[in-house]
This record gives C-alpha cells, structure tokens and sequence, in this order.
C-alpha cells in the first residue's frame, strides 16, 4: 500500500536530465548549494503541483514513486488551510522560470530589502508563494537566517524543527 501525502505537503526531491544540468547551474548562480534541485505541492492524494521552466503544471504524485522524494508538512495546519494551500497551488499553474530567474533569486538572498519583481518562480519560490498566498509564512518557520526561503533551508526544517513532520519513501512501494 503506497504512502499517501497530506494536501499541502511539500516535496522536495531532485531533477534529471537537462532539467538538472539547468537547475544546478541555477543554484550555482544563485548561491544556493543544495541536493534538492525540485519542489512541489501535494494538491490531493493523485495530484502535485511542480514547477517547471516551462510553466508551473499539475503532475500525477505516482511520478514521484520510487523517487527520493523528503517530504515535509506542518501537522497544525487545519483542513481548511490545507485547502487554501492546494487553492493556491493551482492558481501558480502555468507560471515558468528561466535562468535569469536564479541571478533575480541571487540578489533577493543578497539584498532583500529591495525586492525584485518576480518574473517567474522557481521550484522554492512557488512553494514560498503557494504558503504566502495561504495566509502562511514559510520564512517565519525556518528560522535559517536566510531573507529568502531556499530549499536547502526547508530540508533542514523538515529534518530538525519540531512545527514540521517528515517522512522519506524508503522503497518502490512506499
């Protein structure tokens, strides 16, 4: 029997491909070192929203079985705030990034308090903006010292604050 997610729950987990080559050249220019170079949003127990170059788009999960995919979820959250995150998800569909949205990325880390509009949104920022749009501040739970939230800092929340449950599929079936 396969492991099912809770609606909201974030996946984080690594490209393949071009996708990766793109992706850790991103984080290279982005300052960010990381081993997760994907995210996504668990919208209902078939479906994530990922986010991709191309545009932000709905996935089927069972892509990610058999994947290392860490996943992380704040077991406060009400049914009803799991349902404005899944809202907010979908309403991100279709918003791509490109390499240039890594160097835009780069200089809110390095400079946040002037802010850079956002042309499109990385895998961490549409699991930032997804959360922001739900009412629910990312940044405030990581406690990185990070301005911006990055992947690599909700690794570390998933694995070590107490606001946050993680699981990670051990095998093909989990």
């Amino acid at each position: 029997m396969l492991w099912t997610p809770p609606i909201g729950a974030i996946g984080l987990t690594y490209s393949t491909g071009w996708a990766n080559v793109r992706a850790t050249i991103g984080h290279t220019l982005a300052g960010e070192s990381s081993h997760y170079t994907q995210a996504f949003i668990v919208i209902d127990a078939e479906r994530v929203m990922e986010a991709g170059h191309c545009g932000a788009r709905v996935a089927d999960r069972r892509d990610y079985v058999g994947r290392y995919v860490l996943y992380g979820w704040l077991p406060d959250l009400s049914a009803h705030q799991r349902e404005e995150v899944a809202r907010a998800a979908l309403s991100l569909d279709g918003v791509g990034y490109s390499l240039l949205d890594y160097l835009i990325f780069l200089r809110r880390r390095m400079r946040p308090e002037r802010p850079a509009p956002p042309y499109g949104l990385l895998p961490v920022q549409l699991v930032s903006e997804t959360y922001r749009r739900a009412g629910i501040n990312l940044l405030d739970l990581l406690d990185s010292g990070e301005a911006v939230v990055t992947l690599s800092a909700l690794g570390e929340a998933f694995m070590s604050r107490r606001e946050w449950e993680m699981h990670a599929p051990a095998g093909r079936y989990s």
